[in-house]
């Protein structure tokens, strides 16, 4: 048997072993459940800058992304206890695992820790979390094959240099809020549920 033949038979048991391993189905309740705390945070925000309301915002955020994170881990509990998730994980759900607390963790350093520094304007968090959430939603949209949520991440992109295109203009900075909560029901809440869905259905044939 030469060296072509095995390279040959080797590429071949490999696409076997590929179309065999099954493919993760991502439950979209982490999705859905930080989309709608931020959704909310922002619409706080948004109406606490309209007030002239000042250290109150941080610390309302403080309080979300505390109750969130308890959220997270309340809901990975509950999803093993009842089975819906196992405790022993694939290669690539630990790699997804670490992307998104990777991600997260990014993103309450540039939330928390930027805007205290003094480096960039707090109007410059949102767009600069959603080029992370692009790189996060890219890159588990890649590990899990699925285009819709590697999708997710070419628009969390685009979405993010237009938020920053508003902060250009002053007047327009408030209103950027606005338009970040819209991206994150559009980008991460809607696409949750979708998700979810397709975390059942797979779940009731198998």
């Amino acid at each position: 048997m030469n060296d072509t033949q095995v390279q040959s038979e080797l590429s071949y048991i490999k696409s076997i072993m590929e179309k065999s391993r099954p493919s993760i189905v991502i439950n979209g309740w982490q999705f859905i459940m930080w989309g709608i705390l931020v959704f909310f945070g922002l619409l706080n925000t948004y109406f606490a800058i309209l007030s002239g309301a000042g250290a109150q915002i941080y610390y309302a955020w403080m309080i979300i992304v505390a109750f969130g994170w308890v959220c997270s881990f309340g809901i990975t509990w509950y999803q093993r206890k009842k089975g819906i998730v196992s405790r022993a994980k694939a290669f690539d759900e630990n790699l997804i695992h670490r992307i998104s607390n990777s991600c997260g963790i990014a993103m309450i350093i540039l939330g928390f820790v930027g805007p205290l520094s003094g480096v960039f304007s707090p109007y410059a968090i949102g767009p600069s979390m959603s080029a992370v959430l692009g790189v996060m939603y890219f890159m588990i949209g890649s590990i899990v094959k699925n285009k819709m949520i590697t999708n997710l991440g070419y628009a969390w992109w685009i979405g993010s240099a237009g938020l920053f295109a508003m902060t250009i203009d002053k007047s327009l900075r408030p209103e950027s809020l606005l338009v970040y909560a819209i991206l994150i029901v559009c980008l991460q809440v809607i696409p949750g549920f979708i998700l979810n869905k397709k975390f059942k259905t797979v779940n009731q044939s198998a």
